[in-house]
């Protein structure tokens, strides 16, 4: 079909307002694809880079299909991971919905649902006010739904919020028999046909994929001083709209504090900041005045912060999507995306080379679904004995035969069933499953079942005048100076409720210490930075500079280390096994290895296992053969369980459990072993 044939084809009304309304002059290629896609039936995952028109690739067949069948309730649902990313998208939509005489419903967090629209075709939510809507508040604006897009999908795939998605799907179609035709959106996806097998429903799925990463990309590698990172930015960065990503948010408020002696408009955004502060960095950013934002992963996904100039990332990189999603805000007026990267240490520059080769030859992690949401399992039971009364053992069954727990074992159900009985949670009347003593707990706090994300314990900051600063950890709330948001605050002494009252100073603070596991590199980043210790030369020019890091990071490795193999070499008395895996892999290897063969397992990080003494060639051959041939659970009998800590989600359900959701979910050990049996031994 031709590509104006495409665009004739669409509704009148909408060819007139993306013609006149938006003044587009042709549809982009990825909406083209979308639209003869669409028309299939099919389930769809559109891959497309950012800022490459997804969304209104997946918006515009749709709102086709809203016209010309006259439907006026909510029929398309849109789910994505941010707040803020909801709010942007509908801001955006809403160009295109006015003149068509539309509305859509914003409902989350921020937004409490009202009756503001009483005819929105459009609902837009997160995964946990989805599953609130479905049980509690107003299930009757989800029975006309035939289509959810799913946007950022590759952040929500891999978490049981993907799963939470998947489940309130299934419960809508089963609940108003209508089949929901689900579209995913992503700009790094590495496994797009395992991740669309994951997402689809009863129907065939298809995968469109747009645009690869532009050979235009310009890329600076500096290595640097970390205190020379500020001199190099306040040169750079002045009359420039730019993007300064950090590894961590006190990183980025320290950063922002120095910068902020030397350039004018600097801002700060992090997921410790308000929502309000975070909406008014947003709005400065659309305002055709140089800026530059210090920020954290929350500037990665699709919001729309207007067109840059610079992408800036400090230290290493940790994943390549996470590197294509910072490179993709580069580059909005029509120019080359512009990206620079600091490096700190020989380490850091050999990750930065690394993610960048991956991502020139197009190669991206996979996202790996979770096999066993036991925790999601377990709220879903709770739920529907809270809202149901009493609920057939014949209704929790039927849970298993469709995704996203398909993997489950009915043994397993049965023994959470069990669990609830024990500790009270549940009851028996009959054959019937009703509520226990202690289902008053969550009724009082219902939020506990309806959200999967796990909050530190936090002091809200308010400034004097009432305005939500943000927030910091408890264990901070002592400092009587800190910095947030690029600024020195001074505790008054006041308090109001759980909140701390502050005013600005002139002080010299630091910012607080959050808690949080940093991300870690991964093994697809690692397989690259082997290569460069193996001598694979990098595929485009680098500085002589550069070309030194990479030698003094190979220094610490054996001299004749193979590209695409596990090495292992007798160092004095102990045998180090060079995986190049990650330091959560090398560690279960490492106990793996310790408990079955009794070969005390010392340290490892991300590339390499050490044990005391010399392992024999015949013992090694055996670990060898074993970690080939053996199946995911084989090693996961060895590997203890997650730290409880008094974690109250984990009270919910029985040890066999958690351990396999801990095994399989978070350690991945059946990728793990996917992994080993493609590389060498040597």
């Amino acid at each position: 079909m031709e590509k104006e044939d495409i665009f004739s084809s669409l509704h009148p009304s909408l060819r007139y307002v993306l013609a006149s309304w938006m003044r587009w002059e042709d549809l982009r290629d990825i909406q083209l694809q979308t639209i003869q896609a669409f028309r299939t039936g099919s389930d769809l995952l559109i891959i497309s880079p950012t800022a490459g028109g997804k969304s209104e690739a997946a918006f515009i067949p749709v709102l086709d299909n809203i016209i010309k069948n006259g439907y006026l309730l909510p029929v398309c649902l849109y789910v994505a991971p941010l707040k803020a990313l909801i709010n942007d998208i509908a801001e955006r939509l809403q160009n295109i919905l006015y003149p068509l005489q539309f509305d859509l419903l914003v409902c989350h967090g921020d937004t409490p649902l009202d009756k503001k629209s009483e005819t929105p075709v459009i609902l837009m939510t997160t995964p946990e006010t989805l599953t609130v809507l479905l049980y509690k508040k107003n299930v009757s604006l989800l029975s006309s739904v035939r289509y959810c897009i799913i946007d950022e999908l590759h952040t929500l795939a891999g978490t049981t919020r993907g799963s939470q998605i998947l489940t309130a799907l299934n419960r809508i179609e089963e609940e108003n028999r209508n089949r929901i035709t689900r579209i995913g959106l992503s700009a790094t996806i590495g496994n797009p046909g395992d991740v669309l097998e994951w997402m689809r429903g009863s129907h065939e799925g298809l995968v469109v994929t747009g645009e690869k990463l532009s050979k235009n990309n310009t890329f600076h590698l500096f290595s640097s001083e970390k205190t020379d990172i500020p001199l190099i930015l306040s040169r750079e960065l002045p009359g420039k709209r730019s993007l300064v990503f950090s590894g961590s948010r006190k990183e980025t408020e320290v950063l922002a504090s120095t910068l902020k002696n030397g350039i004018p408009d600097v801002f700060v955004h992090h997921s410790s900041l308000s929502s309000g502060i975070r909406k008014k960095t947003e709005e400065k950013t659309t305002q055709g005045i140089p800026f530059t934002v210090l920020c954290t992963s929350t500037l990665e996904l699709g919001i729309d912060i207007g067109d840059l100039d610079l992408v800036v990332q400090t230290g290493s990189a940790t994943s390549v999507a996470s590197f294509l999603q910072r490179l993709g805000r580069a580059g909005r007026r029509g120019g080359e995306p512009l990206m620079y990267l600091f490096s700190t240490s020989p380490e850091e520059t050999c990750h930065n080379l690394a993610a960048l080769c991956c991502a020139k030859n197009g190669r991206v992690e996979p996202v790996i679904t979770p096999r066993y949401p036991y925790d999601l399992l377990v709220r879903e039971l709770l739920l529907l004995v809270m809202t149901r009364y009493r609920v057939s053992y014949s209704v929790f069954k039927k849970l298993l035969s469709r995704k996203p727990y398909n993997w489950i074992p009915e043994k397993r159900l049965q023994e959470i069933l069990s669990h609830l009985i024990f500790n009270d949670w549940i009851t028996c009347d009959g054959d019937l499953y009703i509520q226990g003593g202690k289902m008053e707990q969550i009724r009082r706090n219902p939020g506990f079942l309806y959200s999967l994300i796990g909050d530190l314990p936090s002091t809200r900051i308010i400034s004097r005048d009432g305005e939500e600063i943000g927030s910091v950890p408890v264990s901070s709330v002592p400092l009587h100076c800190f910095v947030l948001g690029g600024t020195a605050w001074e505790a008054t002494g006041q308090e109001e409720g759980d909140s701390l009252v502050v005013s600005p100073s002139g002080c010299s603070a630091s910012p607080p210490t959050w808690q949080g596991t940093p991300a870690e590199v991964t093994p697809l980043i690692l397989s690259k930075v082997r290569s460069l210790v193996a001598g694979v030369p990098v595929p485009f020019p680098v500085s002589d500079k550069i070309r030194d890091e990479i030698n003094i990071f190979r220094e610490q490795f054996p001299p004749d280390l193979p590209d695409k193999s596990i090495s292992i070499r007798i160092i004095g008395n102990k045998t180090v096994f060079y995986t190049f895996l990650g330091k959560a892999w090398n560690r279960v290897i490492g106990i793996f290895v310790e408990k079955k063969y009794e070969f005390r397992y010392i340290h490892s990080d991300l590339y390499s296992i050490t044990f005391s003494g010399i392992l024999s060639s015949t013992t090694i051959t055996q670990i060898i053969q074993y970690l080939q041939d053996c199946s995911w659970e084989d090693i996961a009998e060895y590997i203890p369980g997650p730290k409880k800590s008094g974690d109250r989600r984990l009270s919910l359900l029985p040890e066999s459990c958690i351990w396999e959701q801990w095994c399989s979910d978070s350690l991945h050990i059946p990728s793990l072993l996917e992994t080993i049996r493609g590389l060498d031994i040597r």
